[in-house]
């Protein structure tokens, strides 16, 4: 159980060092791909019925969609050099950026 604990650990890292130069619409559907995987995985666990297992694979894809397109580089504003972050408002961009 521990070996696979950090497996899984080690090609989770692996996989989210690899989405630091997507778009937010790649973000959004790897996000999205992954946490339905791992709501389907968890429902599996739980020797849920198919309806179990529909409703924690869509559980999982929304927050795992939502959680990706929420993070990654802030998009900067080129004419105004201003940063646009979550919460939509515009403020200067952090130093070095």
């Amino acid at each position: 159980m521990k070996k696979s604990a950090i497996a899984a650990l080690a090609l989770g890292s692996a996989v989210l060092a690899g989405c630091g130069n997507m778009s937010s619409d790649q973000r959004y559907a790897t996000g999205a791909l992954i946490g339905g995987a791992a709501g389907l995985a968890a429902a599996d666990a739980n020797k849920e019925n198919n309806t179990g297992r529909a409703v924690a694979t869509l559980a999982g894809a929304a927050a795992g969609g939502a959680i990706a397109s929420n993070t990654g580089p802030r998009q900067q504003n080129t004419s105004t050099v201003r940063c646009a972050y979550p919460n939509g408002q515009p403020a200067p961009c952090p130093p070095g950026y």
